[in-house]
């Protein structure tokens, strides 16, 4: 089975007193991951889950007394939507000629 990469992203915290963020990540109801990242984090690290795992994600902000935001939540099912590649090549090449077929059908 093939693994699926999803990337998490957020905007800046809003509140100037912000020192962290934590991210809290949960595959079909285990949590998976749980991590402190600078207050400036907008990209986190690689997301890896498997076709059909539910996944749910967590963003806390604390401030500089340790006060915890609500959290920001995202969930999904991780889906495998991307095709494969197109076939290199469909080609075509005569066989034989059917013209006795061809007159026959005519005839009728």
């Amino acid at each position: 089975m093939v693994n699926l990469i999803y990337s998490l992203t957020a905007s800046k915290p809003e509140d100037a007193d912000v020192v962290s963020r934590k991210l809290e990540i949960y595959v079909n109801g285990v949590r998976v991951s749980s991590k402190l990242y600078d207050a400036s984090t907008e990209s986190f690290d690689a997301l890896i889950v498997s076709h059909n795992d539910e996944v749910k994600a967590y963003l806390y902000d604390i401030d500089h007394v340790d006060n915890i935001s609500e959290p920001a939540v995202v969930e999904f099912i991780a889906k495998d939507i991307v095709a494969p590649k197109k076939p290199k090549d469909l080609q075509y090449s005569l066989s034989s000629q059917a013209s006795s077929y061809l007159n026959s059908l005519k005839k009728n």
